[in-house]
This record gives structure tokens, sequence and C-alpha cells, in this order.
């Protein structure tokens, strides 16, 4: 008799099973106000960390030229990849999820604003940073041994 009631749980449990959180504030991309705005190419990845050149920045602040931006909940895809070209729409720490970036590919255009500029030129400072941190995030995490 329990047989006949596993079948249904089967497929009725996926939909039981709530969506993440953060999938559920998702908005429209071009609604959405971001503190900083801009497109370009991923050309490195350390864990969820990822190195763009930014190519034109879009609002917020001047961003340096390479640019490390974290990504939170990758929960479709695409997932980004090195070589691919991007709109990324960050928080104040330089951070983005699958609703706040974008690949740049069609319709892409359409979200681009008429004023831009282009990022900050390199300094010798904005690469020892750059550099810093992609060391700090090749850093592991601390492995905890729990055998004793």
């Amino acid at each position: 008799m329990r047989a006949r009631w596993l079948v249904p749980l089967i497929f009725l449990a996926p939909l039981l099973v709530p969506a993440p959180a953060s999938a559920l504030s998702c908005v429209p991309f071009s609604e959405q106000k971001p503190y900083s705005s801009f497109a370009g190419t991923i050309v490195q990845q350390r864990g969820d960390a990822y190195l763009f050149v930014v190519r034109e920045v879009w609002s917020g602040p001047d961003l340096d030229a390479r640019t490390w931006i974290a990504f939170d909940e990758l929960w479709y895809e695409p997932v980004p990849a090195v070589g691919e070209a991007w709109v990324i729409y960050a928080d104040e720490s330089l951070r983005a999820n699958t609703c706040t970036a974008t690949p740049d590919r069609d319709g892409a255009d359409e979200l681009r604003p008429d004023k831009v500029r282009k990022p900050k030129p390199p300094t010798w400072w904005s690469e020892i940073r750059t550099g810093l941190m992609s060391v700090w995030t090749l850093v592991p995490e601390p492995v905890i041994d729990e055998t004793g």
C-alpha cells in the first residue's frame, strides 16, 4: 500500500521544496538600481571571485580597469566563465549574483545607458592591489581535522 503513494510523492516533492530566498527577490534586470554597473570581460576566476577587464562603467563610482567581483548564489545557467563578456550590476561590496549579472549578448545593448565612461587607467597601485586580491582568493580555507 505504501508503494502506491511513493510514485506521486516522487513527482510532487520538488514542487514542495521552497526556492532560495534570493530567487524570490529577483526583479527584472532592467528595473534594478545598482550601486555600480559596468560591462566587461572575465579574465580570471578564483573560487566565487572573477577578475573583469572593465570595458565601460555605466553607473556608480569609477572602477579600475581590472576589477574583482564576487558572485553569490549562481542558481541557473549560464555560470560566468573566463573569456565571456558580462553586464554586471554590483552592490557596494562589489558582489553580484544571477539576478544582477547577465551575459553581454543579444538584448544587453538595450540595458546600456546613453552616457557611459571608461574605467580608470591602471596605476602601479591598482595593479598591486589587483594582484594581492588574486593571491588572497587563492588562500584555501583551513581544513579542520575532526578525526582526533
